[in-house]
């Protein structure tokens, strides 16, 4: 099921990029994930008016990526895209394995 890898990325020095946006570097530590594109009707609204993508990211349990975290996918179909996790991570399958997150698509 975990086909792809996400990393933290941590905030840069206090610079800009060459279109005004912070600088992040990936962390040493990568997670081993899935991430899906939510197809919900709700995030195909949010898609259409902002032009971001809604993710659900699946991770282990003994991952430590907490709201407000941004992630990198380092691995898998959405190789590079940063996604800005909004919710804490909820036990998805009940039993304490895999955990969701959800976050949205940084552009």
């Amino acid at each position: 099921m975990l086909t792809a890898s996400v990393s933290i990325l941590t905030p840069g020095a206090a610079t800009k990029d060459a279109y005004g946006g912070w600088t992040d570097s990936p962390s040493s530590t990568t997670y081993p994930a899935s991430v899906q594109v939510d197809s919900s009707r709700d995030s195909l609204e949010f898609e259409r008016q902002t032009k971001k993508r809604t993710f659900a990211i699946y991770l282990e349990s003994t991952a430590t990526i907490v709201n407000g975290t941004r992630v990198s996918v380092a691995s898998g179909p959405y190789t590079g895209v940063i996604v800005y996790v909004l919710a804490a991570k909820a036990d998805h399958a009940g039993r304490g394995t895999y955990w969701m997150l959800r976050g949205t698509e940084v552009v």
